[in-house]
């Protein structure tokens, strides 16, 4: 079967100076699993927030920028 599905989904952030992002800023597991990229290409329009800064934001990593 085919199903339309809506999720109301609140990821909490972390900071960038957290421990955790800085080993993922560096590839080191096992935090570099820890976040999700994207492809910013990746049509994002259906989703929907409260505030109108941008959803993706540009990191800068020894592997080059991801989102």
């Amino acid at each position: 079967e085919n199903f339309d599905l809506m999720i109301d989904l609140v990821i909490n952030h972390v900071s960038r100076e957290s421990l955790w992002f800085v080993d993922f800023i560096n590839q080191r597991p096992p935090a570099c699993y820890y976040f999700w990229e994207i492809d910013p290409s990746v049509d994002l329009s259906d989703v929907v927030r409260p505030r109108k800064s941008d959803l993706l934001t540009p990191v800068h990593t020894h592997q080059g920028v991801k989102y």
